[in-house]
C-alpha cells in the first residue's frame, strides 16, 4: 500500500502492477488514486490505457491479432482496415527503453504491409517516426477533469434538451449517422444521401457495444433527429469522454453547451473524467474546465 513515505518508483511499480493485474474496470486502490491525483505521468499512463481498451472494444469483430502490454503498447496487426482508430496506442511513459520497443513494433506493423492507412496514437509525443515512413498527422493533448462537488461540469441547467443512452439499434443507427456527418462536416440531407452507402459498408459502432456494461453511448436529439452524441467509456478507474460529434459549423455557445451536458452525463458517477483533443474541442474542453495533463500526437502511414 502507497503512502506518503512510499518512493516515487514504489509508487509507479505499484500503478503498473495495478494496471496489469486488475480487470479493466477495476477501481484503482485509494493510496493509489490520491498519490495519481497530482502526478501528471500517471494520469497519462490511465488516459492512454483507457484509451486502449476501447479502440480494442470497438474493432472487436474485426481484431485478429490484438495485443495489450500496459508498459509498452497496445497494437492490433489486423490486415483489415480499422477505420479512424489507431493500430497502435503507445502505454506505459515516455523512457528511452520503452521508446526503443513501441519502435520495434512499428517496424511489425510495416512488416504486416497493411492495406488500409494506418496510426500510431504516441501517448507522449516523444516517438520520432519520419524514418519509419510516417508523417505526424497531428498534435492533441490529454485532458482531465477531477469532479467534485460543486464543480463546473457538475451545475448543468438543461434548457430543453435532454441526454439520452442508446439502448438499440434504430438509436445506434441514429447516433452513426450523426456521428459521421460531424466528420465529414455533412450539413445537408443531399449531400448525405450520396455517402451513406459508403458510410453503412464503413460502419463502426456494432450492436455488441449495447451490451457491455462500462460502454455508454449517448445523444441529444432535437424534434426530428440526433443532434449530438458522444461515448463514455469507464476503466482503471476513470470514465472517459470521446469526442462530441456536433452539428456542422455549431455556433461557440451551442458547441459549449452541447459538449457541457454530455460532460455532466459523464461525471455523474463521481469518477475522474478523462479524454484527449485538439483544435477548437480542446479549446472547449479546457473551457469547460479540464485541465491538460501531457501531449500526445498522432503519426500516419500510408497504404503499403
Amino acid at each position: 500500500m502507497a503512502d506518503a513515505s512510499t518512493s516515487p518508483r514504489r509508487r509507479e511499480s505499484l500503478l503498473t502492477a495495478a494496471l496489469r493485474n486488475s480487470p479493466a474496470t477495476a477501481v484503482l486502490p485509494s493510496a493509489i488514486s490520491d498519490w495519481m491525483a497530482s502526478n501528471a505521468l500517471a494520469k497519462v499512463k490511465i488516459c492512454a490505457l483507457n484509451t486502449a481498451r476501447l479502440t480494442a472494444l470497438l474493432i472487436k469483430p474485426r481484431d485478429r491479432n490484438s495485443i495489450l502490454d500496459p508498459e509498452i503498447a497496445w497494437t492490433c496487426s489486423n490486415k483489415f482496415p480499422t477505420r479512424f482508430n489507431a493500430n497502435m496506442i503507445t502505454l506505459g511513459g515516455p523512457e528511452p527503453d520503452k521508446a526503443s520497443a513501441q519502435t520495434k513494433l512499428v517496424n511489425q506493423l510495416i512488416d504486416r504491409g497493411l492495406i488500409d492507412n494506418w496510426e500510431v496514437l504516441d501517448s507522449w509525443a516523444t516517438l520520432k517516426l519520419e524514418l519509419w515512413g510516417l508523417t505526424k498527422k497531428f498534435e492533441g493533448e490529454w485532458l482531465w477533469l477531477d469532479v467534485r462537488e460543486g464543480s463546473t461540469a457538475g451545475g448543468v441547467h438543461y434548457t430543453g434538451e435532454d441526454v439520452r443512452k442508446v439502448v438499440d439499434m434504430e438509436e445506434l443507427a441514429e447516433f452513426e449517422e450523426a456521428w459521421w456527418k460531424s466528420k465529414a462536416g455533412i450539413a445537408n440531407t443531399e449531400t448525405w444521401y450520396q455517402v451513406r452507402d459508403v458510410v453503412a459498408n464503413a460502419k463502426r459502432f456494432r450492436d455488441f457495444l449495447l451490451d457491455d456494461q462500462h460502454i455508454q453511448v449517448w445523444t441529444i436529439r432535437d424534434e426530428e433527429a440526433v443532434i449530438a452524441g458522444c461515448v463514455t467509456y469507464i476503466s482503471d478507474g476513470v470514465v472517459s469522454i470521446s469526442d462530441v460529434s456536433l452539428p456542422p459549423r455549431a455556433h461557440r455557445a451551442d458547441r459549449l453547451r452541447l459538449r457541457k451536458q454530455f460532460v455532466t452525463m459523464a461525471a455523474r458517477g463521481g469518477l475522474p473524467v478523462v479524454g484527449w483533443s485538439d483544435g477548437q474541442g480542446l479549446a472547449d474542453m479546457k473551457e469547460l474546465g479540464f485541465q491538460s495533463v501531457g501531449k500526445m500526437q498522432v503519426w500516419e502511414r500510408k497504404a503499403a
